[in-house]
């Protein structure tokens, strides 16, 4: 499920949580359906961004049904049609490439600087869903990211349990010019992390000895920040470095940057705020600003259709920059001798920690410059 439709339905989680174990739905007649609609068009097309990552990353649309006041699972929309539009009359299908997501199969296609574009989405019964047309930003800057040690809090696992504890790591940061002129620049940066996973057993040169594992939930977070006529900094994420398979041979981070129109801003601003809210009793979290509208009264939509001007960095965690040198544990050296000696070992591509949404390989990354 996508970033946007599990922040929207945190107060069902939340209940969930606490032993809500049947199906609830508040007593009232007025529900109605919702849809969810995320999704951003940028002007890095596909192709361009293939040159860089090796990756044919194509613009997506996701939809999902969602009931506002129920805590059953959403539900993927299929064979809807979906048109990204120009108004220059300019207008480009979506593809259905799995349930409810849809992508523009268009390599060279991108957002164009003094065009506008909308989104069109026609439901199998004939509901339509348009969005206000947007525009690439005027500027953009380009940041400068840097890292600081820092210790946090956070969730580990020992002795058989989850405890919290405080964690040696990273803080990574970016500092970004001011704006140009009298404008205000929006931003949004979100991550994709590569690391490198080594079986200890076998020699690195061995074709099963090395591989790099790419996770699109491993940073599953995003960050916003307003500059106007100042330098300004923004956390990004915090990295814990000892004890963590995931840096010991290798690390990386693609930071996304979108600069974004202050609507769009406000959207993830207001998501994000309700996200930090914990209380039951917050306000909903499907009400928020949107730029979407609907034909159909027994209807509601939410989400945001955004455009951004995107760069894109990419970020590496050299050890040696540190002031200590973090330890690792070596669980393809038990201590124990008899003990169970993961798969990995002797082949890195039978990691069984792979996470949701994360892909493998033995083959560097074209891209990989440490």
């Amino acid at each position: 499920m996508d970033r946007l439709v599990r922040i929207l339905i945190v107060v069902v989680i939340g209940c969930m949580s606490v032993s809500c174990v049947d199906p609830f739905k508040f007593d009232t007649s007025l529900e109605d359906r919702a849809v969810i609609i995320e999704g951003v068009f940028t002007d890095v097309s596909a192709q361009e961004y293939f040159l860089e990552f090796n990756d044919m990353r194509y613009f997506e649309i996701k939809l999902n049904w969602a009931s506002v006041v129920t805590n059953t699972r959403d539900e993927f929309i299929t064979g809807a049609e979906v048109e990204l539009a120009s108004d220059l009359n300019e207008f480009w299908d979506y593809t259905e490439v799995e349930p409810g997501i849809y992508k523009l199969i268009y390599p060279e296609l991108k957002a164009l600087p003094g065009v506008q574009y909308g989104l069109i989405v026609t439901l199998t019964d004939g509901t339509v869903f348009s969005s206000a047309f947007e525009s690439l930003p005027a500027d953009s800057q380009v940041g400068k990211v840097s890292f600081t040690e820092n210790a946090e809090p956070q969730y580990v696992f020992e002795a058989g349990e989850t405890v919290i504890d405080v964690v040696e790591g990273v803080k990574v940061n970016i500092e970004m010019p001011e704006a140009s002129g009298s404008e205000t620049n929006y931003y949004r940066w979100d991550f994709l992390t590569t690391w490198i996973l080594e079986a200890a057993l076998i020699p690195a040169s061995s074709p099963f000895g090395l591989c790099w594992i790419t996770e699109q939930y491993n940073l599953d977070e995003f960050r916003l920040l307003e500059v106007k006529d100042k330098v300004a900094t923004e956390n990004l994420f915090f990295l814990p470095t000892t004890g963590n398979l995931e840096v010991e041979n290798g690390f990386s981070v693609r930071i996304r940057q979108l600069a974004i129109s202050s609507g769009y801003h406000q959207f993830w601003e207001d998501l994000q705020n309700q996200q930090d809210q914990s209380d039951l009793f917050a306000p909903p979290p499907y009400n928020l600003p949107t730029n979407l509208t609907a034909t159909a009264d027994h209807v509601d939509v939410y989400g945001y259709f955004g455009v951004g001007k995107e760069t894109n960095y990419i970020w590496y965690l050299n050890l040696r920059e540190l002031s200590y040198v973090p330890t690792f544990s070596a669980p393809c050296f038990p201590v124990v001798p008899g003990d169970d000696i993961a798969p990995y070992c002797s082949n890195c591509l039978r990691y069984e920690g792979l996470k949701f949404g994360a892909e493998i390989t033995n083959i560097q990354p074209n891209w990989w410059r440490p």
